[in-house]
């Protein structure tokens, strides 16, 4: 059964922990960024628990700073294992409910051009593709920034 909850302090090595495994430098996230986004006022930050396991997260600011109307989602993960079993769709609905709360018109993201489970996952989820990226994820790294509507 796949559950999802707010992070709380004790989340905190499970969710650098899931980094690690997910992300390499110089993408992945340094533990000191990860303490300041899930501390951070501005954003929530949702935790996805398979059979008591800590297996994914998801980190959404409430404020995207090139868009005052959309919420921006600086990243959802979830480790090898747990993939494919809807964690990353439940987060995903967890991130739209906390943009929806905080009155926000759209939600953005950016996601790496050859991540093509990241983009399905997306796409069905009603993001569009609105930009190409040049360089996001370092040089000759590009991405995607997809959009969506949120309703309320």
């Amino acid at each position: 059964m796949i559950e999802t909850r707010l992070f709380v302090a004790e989340d905190f090595k499970a969710v650098c922990a899931i980094e690690e495994q997910c992300f390499a430098p110089p993408v992945r996230f340094s533990k000191r960024l990860i303490c300041e986004l899930t501390t951070s006022e501005l954003c929530r930050t949702w935790i996805g628990v398979a059979d008591g396991i800590v297996c994914g997260f998801a980190i959404v600011a409430l404020m995207d700073e090139d868009d005052a109307d959309a919420a921006y989602v600086w990243t959802i993960e979830v480790l090898p294992e747990y993939r494919g079993l809807g964690v990353a769709r439940k987060l995903m609905e967890r991130v739209e409910e906390s943009a929806r709360r905080a009155e926000k018109l759209r939600i953005a993201l950016h996601v790496e051009e050859t991540n093509t489970a990241g983009i399905a996952l997306y796409e069905r989820c009603g993001y569009r593709s609105v930009a190409t990226a040049k360089h996001f994820y370092g040089r000759n790294q590009h991405g995607f920034r997809y959009e969506k509507a949120i309703a309320e």
